[in-house]
């Protein structure tokens, strides 16, 4: 009795042992780029996981990316908790290019997930713009930025004329001093 208790039990752990000394696989998902900067850039999932990522790129292919593209990436499945998380990607490529408009312009303030800015185009217009990344990327008064937006919103507060931007991201061209 106890010859097959034993071989009962070795024959429930050995699968479970084996099943452990797999390797793990890789994870393929789709990102919307909100944010360059230097060798890294800020994302979203495009489906499921609500939130920005942070995704190193200097062991990647050189790929020409741009705000708003989609992009696939392979990566190892570590998901880092921290704000923004942070993944490792093994290799990436282009899903599809964003064609997006944008404007460039002047910060004159920040605060959480807004930022008032003056557009430097014709006709020169003070803009509020909102986005997720304005959490993330630090805006000072006197940066100068190019918003990729999705949207605007026109509207009027007190007989004054008030423009709203939903901006994907924002490349910063100049840092003030």
């Amino acid at each position: 009795m106890k010859k097959l208790i034993c071989l009962l039990a070795l024959a429930l752990l050995l699968p479970i042992s084996l099943f452990s000394c797999q390797s793990e696989d890789t994870l393929f998902s789709s990102f919307r780029i909100l944010h360059i900067h230097g060798d890294s850039i800020l994302a979203e999932f495009v489906q499921g996981t609500p939130g920005l990522i942070s995704i190193g790129t200097r062991h990647l292919d050189d790929i020409d990316i741009a705000i708003g593209d989609i992009f696939e990436i392979e990566w190892d499945g570590n998901l880092r908790e921290s704000y923004p998380a942070q993944l490792t990607a093994i290799s990436w490529r282009m899903y599809e290019r964003a064609e997006l408009p944008s404007f460039t312009a002047v910060v004159i303030s920040s605060s959480g997930g807004h930022a008032r800015v003056t557009k430097t185009c014709n006709p020169v217009v003070n803009t509020v713009i909102s986005s997720s990344v304005l959490h993330t990327i630090p805006l000072n008064p006197g940066d100068v930025i190019q918003a990729f937006y999705t949207g605007i919103d026109v509207g009027s507060l007190d007989g004054i004329t008030s423009i709203g931007v939903d901006v994907l991201g924002f490349t910063i061209i100049e840092r003030s001093n």
